[in-house]
C-alpha cells in the first residue's frame, strides 16, 4: 500500500499554522510527513521564507486553473482559499500518482491516520467526516440548523482515492468552483463545503468516518470530551488521531473557539492542555511575524484597496472566465455606476452596487422597501450618507446619486477608499481651464505636478491613516491624550466621549478635546468642552471615541501630521457576541482599544491580537431638577417600575413587548386596583413607524402603564429615574447598559437579563438577574447580526422577581444599597480615572519610555 500525499492549503499569514500542522504531523508519523506540501494562495514568498519552511511550496497560480485570476478577484481570502481545492487534489493526482489527503492548516494530528489509510486501500473513493455524529439541541451556536446550512461534512479533512471516477468528480467539484464557492447561506452556499453534501449520492464507495478520534473540534466536542488518560489523548474514550482547533485567537488563551457560544477555554477540561500547546507552537513557528505579511491579491493592480463590496459585485456582475491578472485586478468605475435592472426612475437613480448593498442588509430592506417612491428615496439619502461610510466607497459610486437628490456629500465623514485617485483625476481632466495659468509656472514645477496628478489618477497611494509595519512613534512628542469624539452631538458615542473626558480630566492628565462631527446623524448642539482644539493634538496618545464602524472614516480625515508618530487608542461599543467581519478592518487603524465592558472586550478579542481593554462608562452623580412625582405627573401612592427604551435604536433588542408581559404576568390586570405601575420611557423617534404604533396601541389600552413619549431634559429625566421605585431591562443584549448601572447607583432595585455588558456589575448580590436562553437574532433585528444570538429573558423569572421586589420591599432595599455601593466601587468617577490613569501609565512606559514621567501629569 502506497502512502498518500499529505497536503494544505493557506495564504501567507497562515503559514505558522501550516509549520504546527507539519509539525505534529511529523511527530506523529515520520512517513507521512516526507511528502506534505503547502498550497500557498498568495504572491511569491521571500526566498529567505521560502528557504526557512521544513516543507514544499505549491503555489496555486501553478495548480492550473484557467480563470484562477478571475476567481482571486471574486473571493475572499477564505472563499478563495477554499476554492482551490478541487484542483489541488487533480494537481497532486497528476504529479505523484498517489491517494491524497487535505488536512485544514489550523489541525493537530496527534497519530498516524490508520483508519484513512485502511479506508482508502479497502476501496474507498473519498473519506469524510460528518461535523457532528449527534443532535445538537441545547440552543447554543452551532446547532443543527448552522450544520443544515454549512455542509453535513468538515472540510477541513478530506481524503480520495486516485481513481477515474473520482478524478470525474474532481473535476465538476472544480467547475463548480469557479464561481460559487462563496459564503451566501441565504441560496444555500457555503465556499466548498455544501457542495460536498452530494458526494455520497454522486460517488460510489464513500467512507463517512464516524469515528469520534477524527476530526473533533468545537462543534462535536458536546459528544466527545476530550482527556488525557494514562498517556494519550482520547476522545469520548476513543484514541485522539486529530484536533481541529478552529477559530482559536493566538495570543487569547482564554477564547477557545470564537466561531461558538458552547464553550469557553475555562470549561474544556483537559482540553486546554492541549490548546495552551498548541497555541505556545503558533508562537514558536513564527505566527506575529506570518501574520503580518499582507494578501497579495487584497489591492487593485494599481495598489489600491479592494472593498469587499466590490468583490462581490464584481461576481454578481462577471460570470466566470479566464483572464489575466492585470485585466482581473483593473479597477472598473463602471461597474460602480451601472444602473440596476428593473429601475428607471432617473430622480432616484438606483445602481447595480446600491441594490447589491440593499438585498445584503436585512435591516436596510426593512427600513427603506424599494416598491415605493418614498422608499426609494429613503434608501438612496441613506446610501449617500451612511453606506458611502460604512463601506468605503468612492466619490464616483456617490456623487451622481447625491446630485440626483440634491444632496450635499461631506467627505470628512467619508471614507473614501479612491478620494485621492477620484480628484486628480478630476484635476487631469479639467487640466486645459488651467493652461493660461499652467504656463507662467517654473518648467521644473510645471513637470512635478504632472507627475503627481498621472501618479495619483492612477491610484498609487494608500491611505496614510492605516497603521503601517515598522511605524515608529515620536519619542519628542509631549506626554498627554488628544480625544476625539461627538462632544456637541446629542448621542450614546457624544455623551460617553463627554464622559470619558471628565474622567482624563479628573486622573489629571494632560489632554486636548477635538469635535467631531456627525454627518447630521444626531443632533450637535451642546457646548464645546474646556480644551477644545482645532488644530493637532500636540500629545503622544490619541484617544478616538467612535465605534469600529466610523473610526476609518475619521482616521482617513486627518492630515498626516495629526496622527504621525502618535499611538492610538479606539473606543468601541458592541452589542452582539461576535464582532462585525465587516468592521475588522479598522482595527489596522489602532494600536490598541478600549471597550466598555468584558462581554464587548470578549467581542473584539474574537477578531483581533491587538490589546482590549475594559474602560467601563463612568456613572456620576447626577443634578437633576428637584421635580416632586406630583410635578412630573405621576401618581403619589403607587409603587413605580421604570423601563427607559431608545427607539432610534432597534427595539428588538430592548425587548419592550417582554417587560410588558412581565408585569402583566405579576400583577395581572383588575387584580388590585392600587397595585404597581409600568413606566415606559421612550426618546428618539422610532426606525418603523409601524412598529411604534403597535407598541404605543399595546400600552395605551392598558391604564396601569404610563407611556413617556417625548424629549426629557438631563435634569428630568434624572429626577423620573429618582421618584421612581425600581427600574426593569429585559433586554435582550448590552454593550454596557448605562440606564441599569445609573438605577443602581441610586439605589434603586433593578431587574435586568443575566447577560451581555450589566453583568460586570449586577448580580444577584445587589440586584435580581433574569434567566435567559440564547436565540438567534432573525434578519432585520439587528444590524450585522447574520449567524448571531442573543438573550431571550425568561418572562416567567421576571415576573417572580417584580412580584418579589413587591412583596419584600425590605429585601429590596437591601439589594438596592448594595447595587450602590457596587457602583461606586466599579463605576465612579475616581474608580474610572484609576483605571484610565494606570493604562495611561502604562502606555507611556511601554512605548515613550524616554519621556514619560510619572510626575509630569498634570491637568492642562
Amino acid at each position: 500500500m502506497t502512502r498518500p500525499v499529505y497536503f494544505t492549503i493557506c495564504s501567507a499569514n497562515y503559514l505558522a499554522y501550516a509549520r504546527t500542522l507539519y509539525g505534529s504531523l511529523a511527530v506523529a508519523d515520520p512517513a507521512a510527513a516526507q511528502d506534505f506540501k503547502v498550497v500557498l494562495v498568495d504572491g511569491k514568498l521571500d526566498a529567505s521564507v521560502a528557504d526557512s519552511l521544513p516543507f514544499e511550496i505549491v503555489y496555486a497560480e501553478n495548480l492550473g486553473i484557467p480563470n484562477f485570476w478571475d476567481m482571486a478577484m471574486r473571493y475572499s481570502v477564505m472563499e478563495m482559499n477554499t476554492a482551490v481545492k478541487p484542483a489541488a487534489f487533480l494537481h497532486f493526482f497528476e504529479m505523484a500518482g498517489d491517494n491524497v489527503i487535505f488536512l485544514d492548516p489550523d489541525i493537530m494530528v496527534l497519530r498516524p491516520l490508520e483508519h484513512v489509510h485502511q479506508a482508502l486501500a479497502d476501496g474507498a473513493s473519498l473519506v469524510m467526516t460528518p461535523h457532528s455524529t449527534e443532535p445538537l439541541e441545547d440552543g447554543l451556536d452551532p446547532d443543527d440548523i448552522r450544520l443544515l446550512r454549512t455542509g453535513a461534512f468538515n472540510l477541513g479533512f478530506l481524503a480520495a482515492a486516485n481513481r477515474n471516477d473520482v478524478r470525474g468528480f474532481m473535476a465538476w467539484w472544480n467547475r463548480k468552483m469557479l464561481g460559487d464557492c462563496r459564503v451566501d447561506l441565504q441560496n444555500g452556499l457555503f465556499v466548498d463545503q455544501k457542495f460536498m453534501d452530494l458526494a455520497p449520492s454522486y460517488l460510489a464507495d464513500v467512507e463517512i468516518l464516524r469515528h469520534k478520534g477524527y476530526n473533533a473540534a468545537y462543534w462535536n466536542l458536546a459528544s466527545r470530551p476530550v482527556v488525557f488518560s494514562d498517556g494519550e489523548w482520547l476522545a469520548d474514550g476513543r484514541p485522539l488521531y486529530f484536533f481541529h482547533f478552529s477559530g482559536v485567537v493566538p495570543g487569547k488563551p482564554d477564547i477557545f473557539s470564537k466561531h461558538q457560544n458552547r464553550f469557553t477555554a475555562s470549561d474544556i477540561g483537559h482540553l486546554r492542555q492541549l490548546l495552551d500547546e498548541y497555541l505556545g507552537k503558533l508562537k514558536g513557528h513564527g505566527h506575529s511575524q506570518f501574520a503580518s505579511i499582507p494578501y497579495a491579491f487584497s489591492v487593485f493592480k494599481d495598489g489600491e484597496p479592494i472593498p469587499d463590496v466590490y468583490r462581490r459585485l464584481y461576481a454578481q456582475e462577471h460570470q466566470p472566465s479566464a483572464k489575466s491578472r492585470d485585466k482581473a485586478f483593473e479597477y472598473d468605475v463602471n461597474l460602480l455606476m451601472n444602473p440596476a435592472r428593473g429601475f428607471s426612475d432617473r430622480n432616484v437613480p438606483i445602481t447595480a452596487l446600491m441594490l447589491r448593498i440593499w438585498h445584503e442588509r436585512p435591516d436596510v430592506q426593512g427600513s427603506f422597501p424599494l416598491t415605493s417612491p418614498e422608499g426609494r428615496r429613503s434608501f438612496a439619502t441613506w446610501f449617500v450618507h451612511s453606506a458611502s461610510r460604512e463601506y468605503k466607497l468612492p466619490p464616483e459610486a456617490v456623487d451622481p446619486i447625491a446630485e440626483a437628490l440634491n444632496l450635499t456629500v461631506d467627505r470628512n465623514g467619508g471614507a473614501a477608499v479612491f478620494s485621492v485617485r477620484w480628484l486628480a483625476s478630476k484635476a487631469m481632466a479639467s487640466a486645459a481651464n488651467f493652461r493660461g495659468i499652467y504656463k507662467f509656472l517654473p518648467a521644473s514645477l510645471r513637470l512635478s505636478i504632472r507627475e503627481f496628478l498621472v501618479r495619483k489618477s492612477a491610484g498609487h497611494s494608500s491611505s496614510g491613516a492605516r497603521i503601517s509595519l515598522g511605524r515608529k512613534l515620536d519619542a519628542s512628542l509631549v506626554p498627554g491624550i488628544g480625544i476625539y469624539g461627538n462632544f456637541t452631538a446629542v448621542s450614546g458615542v457624544g455623551e460617553g466621549a463627554r464622559r470619558m473626558a471628565k474622567v482624563v480630566t479628573a486622573a489629571g492628565i494632560n489632554h486636548s478635546n477635538h469635535v467631531l462631527t456627525t454627518n447630521g446623524n444626531a443632533p450637535e448642539i451642546l457646548p464645546v468642552l474646556d480644551n477644545t482644539r482645532s488644530s493637532a493634538s500636540p500629545y503622544n496618545c490619541l484617544l478616538f471615541h467612535v465605534n469600529a464602524d466610523n473610526t476609518p472614516a475619521v482616521l482617513d480625515s486627518l492630515k498626516a501630521e495629526e496622527t504621525k508618530g502618535r499611538y492610538r487608542i479606539g473606543y468601541w461599543a458592541w452589542e452582539l457576541s461576535h464582532f462585525p467581519d465587516e468592521w475588522v478592518n479598522a482595527i489596522d487603524y489602532l494600536d490598541e482599544i478600549w471597550v466598555p465592558s468584558t462581554f464587548v472586550q470578549k467581542a473584539v478579542m474574537g477578531k483581533t491580537d491587538k490589546p482590549v481593554y475594559v474602560i467601563p462608562h463612568p456613572v456620576f452623580e447626577r443634578v437633576d431638577s428637584g421635580e416632586t412625582r406630583t410635578e412630573l405627573g405621576l401618581p403619589e401612592n403607587r409603587f413605580l417600575f421604570l423601563c427607559s427604551l431608545d427607539l432610534n435604536s432597534f427595539a428588538a433588542r430592548k425587548n419592550p413587548l417582554a417587560i410588558y408581559q412581565a408585569f402583566n404576568l405579576a400583577f395581572p390586570k383588575g387584580s388590585n386596583p392600587e397595585g404597581p405601575q409600568l413606566i415606559m420611557k421612550f426618546h428618539g423617534n422610532a426606525r418603523h413607524a409601524e412598529e411604534h404604533r403597535n407598541l404605543m396601541q399595546t400600552f395605551i389600552r392598558d391604564d396601569r402603564i404610563i407611556v413617556i413619549d417625548m424629549p426629557l431634559s438631563q435634569q428630568r429625566y434624572s429626577a423620573l429615574q429618582r421618584n421612581c421605585d425600581a427600574y426593569i431591562s429585559l433586554h435582550r443584549s448590552e454593550g454596557f447598559g448605562m440606564n441599569i448601572a445609573e438605577a443602581l447607583q441610586l439605589g434603586k432595585p433593578v431587574v435586568a437579563t443575566d447577560y451581555s455588558g450589566s453583568t460586570d456589575y449586577l448580580n444577584s448580590s445587589n440586584g435580581y438577574p433574569v434567566e435567559f436562553t440564547l436565540v438567534p437574532v432573525r434578519p432585520g433585528e439587528y444590524p450585522q447580526s447574520a449567524g448571531q444570538v442573543w438573550a431571550d429573558p425568561s418572562v416567567e423569572h421576571a415576573a417572580e422577581l417584580l412580584k418579589a421586589i413587591v412583596a419584600n420591599p425590605g429585601e429590596a432595599s437591601e439589594k438596592g444599597a448594595s447595587g450602590k455601593k457596587a457602583v461606586e466601587t466599579k463605576l465612579s468617577s475616581a474608580a474610572v480615572a484609576s483605571i484610565v490613569q494606570a493604562h495611561y501609565e502604562r502606555i507611556q512606559a511601554e512605548h515613550f519610555q524616554d519621556t514619560f514621567d510619572g510626575d509630569q501629569k498634570s491637568n492642562s
